[in-house]
């Protein structure tokens, strides 16, 4: 099965969504900051990362930036959230 990364700094939501999502049969890993992101991705090599925009350390935009900078991670599909209302800026970093 598919393997996802799953980045958020609160820790109820990684609870809740990571046991939903091996609920489903995924092999699920999470960073709660964007360094151990950066990390687990070189360690873990995930099918897709769900992204955090608010991050310690590194946002989530910044953590975007470097892993579509480098050949081994640019092809992960990310999917980028925040629970912070209307972020026209961030959806508009994180498309560039």
């Amino acid at each position: 099965m598919a393997k996802i990364l799953y980045v958020e700094d609160e820790d109820l939501l990684v609870q809740v969504f990571s046991d939903a999502l091996k609920n489903e049969g995924f092999t699920v890993e999470s960073a709660t900051d964007g360094e151990v992101a950066l990390i687990k991705v070189d360690e873990f090599h995930p099918d897709l990362s769900l992204l955090d925009v608010k991050l310690p350390k590194l946002n989530g935009i910044e953590v975007l930036k470097k892993l579509k900078e480098k050949e081994e991670t640019k092809h992960i599909p990310v999917i980028m959230f925040t629970n912070q209302g209307d972020k026209t800026v961030d959806v508009e970093a994180a498309i560039k």
